[in-house]
């Protein structure tokens, strides 16, 4: 079942290319908001959030988990090439710091995804990228 899900949820979420890195991050997050709440998409994450010590259910949510962060990580790569962002940003964890709050909205907390949610999201992680560019290096 969880092979049937993980398989089902990879080609529900396209990668998105708007040219710009608030527009693909704003995509993105819109993207897996919709997906999680069909009903699709809430049996997936339910399934990865369910604890479990079965070694082949927690390798197939981490083989899911690495191959999308993998994929979507071209977001990111992009637009350190663009110059919009440094070319040290971290894509992994770039993209855990945005479908984070989505997860724990949809899963945790159950408060509702409204329209700018996505665009405060992107915003917010933009501005957390940029700042690395003028941070002072430390001793």
């Amino acid at each position: 079942m969880i092979d049937a899900l993980l398989t089902s949820g990879s080609q529900e979420l396209p990668i998105p290319d708007t040219g710009s890195l608030r527009g693909d991050l704003i995509a993105f997050a819109t993207e897996l908001s919709t997906f999680l709440a069909d009903p699709l998409g809430r049996a997936l994450e339910h399934a990865l959030a369910t604890p479990t010590v079965d070694p082949a259910t927690i390798e197939a949510s981490a083989g899911y988990f690495r191959m999308r962060f993998e994929i979507a990580s071209v977001i990111i790569k992009r637009a350190s090439d663009r110059g919009e962002i440094p070319v040290c940003a971290d894509p992994s964890l770039a993209l855990e710091m945005l479908i984070a709050p989505v997860h724990v909205r949809t899963l945790l907390t159950h408060q509702p995804i409204d329209d700018q949610f996505p665009s405060r999201l992107a915003d917010m992680l933009i501005h957390g990228l940029q700042a690395r560019t003028h941070a002072t290096p430390r001793s």
